[in-house]
């Protein structure tokens, strides 16, 4: 009787603990998430006829002014760049080497409104350009208009790559985490309640 009392006590502790661990990760904030590139000038994926001035990126936090890079390549082959200038939540850096036809790809990294660097990448193609006297189409110049004049045309934000937001732990994670350890603890109880039984029974015969 003494051990069987023992076995429901340690039962009964072992289903409160599980109940407690499964409160305590459902109530835990969410870790707080990262900033986010929003938009970029030249957009991802665009094509362009002329050759853009600079690279500028925006974000949905403040910057912090220390860590900042702006990489631009083409193939194997680094573009010149000059040091980017933070400004609230736009980071803009000079394009200051040749830039001839054909994709570029852009990789950038700051450092988020929560001290955390974020880091990413993107590509845009430059043309070879319209012939001498040809007039562009309006759906070229439409296309090469920088996304801050009209808030429709801009792309969907660009999540840095490697830095998605954090969150809590889902519920349905913690609701299956919790049943799998009242099962367990279930099936030791129930294992150990037989064993005791069949060492009873040998013993009164």
């Amino acid at each position: 009787m003494h051990a069987a009392g023992q076995l429901k006590l340690w039962f009964s502790s072992g289903v409160l603990a599980a109940v407690l661990l499964g409160l305590g990760l459902l109530l835990s904030p969410p870790a707080a998430a990262h900033d986010q590139m929003t938009t970029s000038n030249p957009e991802d994926g665009a094509v362009v006829d002329e050759v853009p001035e600079a690279i500028e990126l925006d974000f949905s936090g403040e910057l912090q002014e220390l860590g900042s890079e702006i990489q631009v390549t083409a193939g194997d082959q680094a573009v010149a760049v000059d040091e980017p200038v933070i400004a609230g939540q736009t980071i803009t850096s000079d394009l200051s080497g040749e830039m001839p036809a054909g994709e570029y790809a852009v990789a950038w990294r700051v450092v988020s409104s929560d001290g955390h660097p974020i880091s990413g990448e993107y590509s845009f193609t430059v043309n070879s350009g319209s012939a001498g006297g040809q007039e562009p189409e309006p759906t070229e110049t439409e296309q090469n208009a920088p996304a801050s004049d009209d808030p429709a045309a801009e792309t969907a934000p660009v999540n840095a790559d490697g830095e998605l937001a954090d969150s809590g732990m889902p519920l349905t994670l913690v609701v299956l985490l919790s049943v799998g350890i009242v099962a367990v603890i279930a099936i030791v109880a129930i294992m150990l309640t037989r064993k005791m039984k069949v060492e009873r029974s040998d013993g009164e015969q």
